[in-house]
């Protein structure tokens, strides 16, 4: 529809804006609708910094002087449809020095409401605080009123102090928390499809976004007498200052610290129930409260026998199905189950759960995803294990960055041996570095990640037999998929439906052992290296509720552990046996031929290549111990000093003990 600006009898000039000079500025409210102002009778005009409309035009400027410019300026459009974001802040036009806004605008919104400024009066207040035109009715702003945002002038500063501005915007409309330092950067955390919090590492164009929100940026144009401010966008320098400062002085700026996001209440380390959706400062997680997770019913003072019977009831019910082979992979499947629910109270590492079974279909995949619907309330997406240690760890710090507190590497390929050192790192540290694809900082994250994984006849290598608490299940059938006759059958959806009562119950385990003074687990339960405070947590509890056979399988973890292991065990033993534990060369155990079986991963087609990794392999094992007896190999010690015969040949030995 059209629009015209009729000039009136008061001759002065408008005042066309630098950065749109083909656009018409109106003062509108909130709401959008919109009004200029005129008024010759008033000392001052202030343009309020809500929003303009933006009319598409399109101007005929054919005089010589601008006034005949503006005079015969015909502007046409037919909708309102693109909005233009003014200061944030009024500005202030003196009386002799104003452009003042003059005649009649008048046109007809999408909304089909016209807007009539023929009345020069300034409009009077309205109840709300707002400000009305009595003769049409329109929202416009009310002159005087205070800005929303703190204002950020861009240019014409330091770089230092634009920073401080912009860091200052950021910690002032910070609360509740929604930007945290999360391994010594920026973070965001934003919402995924299930409104489910998740961490958001802090990007150039997202810290844009963010501090367009939380200031008004402008540049100031002009000189003394005629100075305005016109609109701006966060410039890059600052952004860039921003991410830098945060990543050199972190914390220390005052945004929280993120450790994670949890779906359930966890306790703390001082052994206090965290309830309070939200981020809690002791912890440093947020809470997020799904809606079919009831209000939880913990009992705050100690139960008797009869309650403490009943509290473990319904975990039995849901893995009571499970066909363990012992009594130590059903205590380790309740230690699966609480460790979610603990991990905040152990500032060190856990250990990996591993569930394996001779065939597929016994239901390793099912028990990963009842402990996950319990401590998330969904299933959680699978991931395959890298072969390739690049690959993993790439893996591991995505998955790190994202904060996901449980991991699941499902279906590691039948018979595979999981040998990883990048994982047997990851397992153990408390801080994992390592460069994203695409950037070029090393962030360091916190990792308080629970790791499973599952498969079929896993066989553990390396580092990982200390590193990982085995589950072992086998339904003694040539297909257990087709087993019938359980509890529940449709277990996930049991679960899914009862998930209020199951998690006050782990709830429920768990505080009552903290009632009772936190009694430890018999000393004869064995202890993992490097998750002391793990073991002693979850074995704590299990044998307060009479749980007994936790990590009763691990001397079978190690011996079950890489073939090669046992391999060079068999070797030691042969060797020590046939030179009766004195000298010898790599050269002379290849001469043995079949009097001595040589393990699997000495190479070679003939004896001399053979010999020749053979040696190489005994000089990185020297000293290692293998089994109860701790044999190894070492360097002969000869008279006169050194291990070599003359020639330069080494010489090796076999020794068994601790002391030998």
């Amino acid at each position: 529809m059209a629009r015209s600006w009729n000039r009136c009898s008061t001759k002065s000039s408008f005042r066309e804006s630098p950065g749109a000079r083909s656009q018409v500025r109106g003062v509108i409210d909130s709401w959008g609708a919109a009004a200029p102002i005129s008024s010759s009778e008033h000392s001052c005009a202030i343009v309020h910094q809500t929003f303009a409309t933006t009319l598409s035009e399109t101007v005929k400027a054919q005089r010589d002087s601008r006034w005949n410019r503006e005079r015969n300026a015909e502007i046409t459009g037919t909708s309102v449809q693109q909005r233009w974001r003014f200061p944030r802040e009024p500005i202030f036009i003196s009386r002799t020095k104003r452009r003042r806004f003059t005649g009649v605008f008048s046109f007809i919104s999408t909304t089909g409401t016209k807007v009539d400024t023929n009345n020069n009066s300034l409009p009077s207040p309205s109840k709300d605080g707002r400000t009305t035109n009595q003769s049409s009715g329109v929202f416009i702003a009310q002159p005087g009123a205070p800005p929303s945002l703190p204002g950020i002038q861009v240019n014409a500063r330091e770089l230092p102090m634009l920073i401080d501005d912009c860091i200052d915007a950021l910690l002032g409309s910070n609360d509740p928390p929604r930007l945290f330092i999360y391994g010594g950067a920026l973070a965001a955390v934003g919402h995924d499809d299930d409104g489910r919090p998740s961490i958001v590492p802090m990007d150039r164009p997202l810290l844009a976004d963010h501090l367009g929100q939380r200031g008004r940026f402008f540049v100031r144009k002009g000189n003394r007498e005629h100075a305005y401010e016109s609109p701006a966008i966060p410039p890059r320098h600052a952004v860039d200052g921003v991410l830098a400062r945060v990543r050199e002085s972190g914390a220390a700026l005052g945004f929280p610290v993120l450790n994670g996001v949890t779906d359930v209440p966890v306790f703390r380390q001082d052994g206090t129930l965290l309830t309070q959706p939200g981020y809690d400062t002791q912890t440093g997680l947020i809470l997020h409260h799904r809606p079919d997770l009831p209000v939880l019913d913990i009992p705050a003072k100690p139960l008797g026998p009869l309650g403490g019977i009943i509290t473990t009831i319904p975990i039995d019910d849901i893995i009571g199905d499970f066909p363990f082979v012992d009594a130590a992979s059903r205590a380790n499947a309740f230690a699966k189950l609480l460790t979610p629910f603990v991990r905040p109270m152990i500032s060190g590492s856990v250990p990996l759960a591993l569930t394996t079974a001779p065939r597929a279909g016994t239901g390793k995949g099912l028990l990963d995803d009842v402990v996950s619907m319990l401590a998330t309330g969904s299933e959680m997406p699978k991931r395959t294990l890298p072969e390739d240690d690049n690959e993993l760890r790439k893996t591991l710090t995505s998955i790190l960055m994202a904060e996901d507190r449980l991991v699941v590497f499902d279906n590691i390929r039948d018979g595979t041996s999981l040998n990883s050192a990048v994982l047997a790192s990851c397992l153990t540290c408390r801080i994992w570095q390592d460069r994203p694809l695409g950037t070029n900082s090393t962030p360091n994250l916190p990792q308080k990640v629970f790791f499973s994984a599952n498969g079929n006849n896993v066989v553990l290598g390396g580092d990982m037999p200390r590193r990982v608490f085995l589950i072992k299940l086998d339904a003694m059938e040539s297909r257990p998929w087709e087993r019938d006759g359980f509890r529940h059958k449709q277990l996930l959806q049991y679960v899914r439906e009862h998930r209020g009562k199951l998690v006050t119950a782990i709830l429920t385990m768990v505080s009552q052992w903290i009632l009772a003074g936190r009694p430890p687990a018999p000393k004869s339960t064995p202890v993992l290296g490097s998750f002391e405070q793990w073991c002693t947590i979850v074995g704590g509890i299990l044998h307060y509720w009479g749980i007994e056979g936790f990590l009763g399988n691990s001397r079978e973890v190690y011996e079950e552990s890489d073939p090669n292991e046992q391999q060079w065990q068999e070797f030691l033993s042969t060797l020590y046996r046939v030179f009766d534990g004195g000298e010898f060369t790599s050269k002379e155990v290849v001469s043995q031929g079949a009097q001595i079986v040589l393990p699997d991963n000495v190479n070679g087609s003939d004896n001399e290549s053979k010999a020749r990794s053979l040696g190489i392999l005994f000089g990185q094992k020297v000293g290692r111990p293998y089994g109860q007896d701790c044999i190894r190999v070492t360097k002969a010690e000869r008279a006169g000093g050194g291990s070599k015969r003359s020639g330069g040949i080494q010489v090796w030995r076999i020794e068994i003990g601790r002391d030998s």
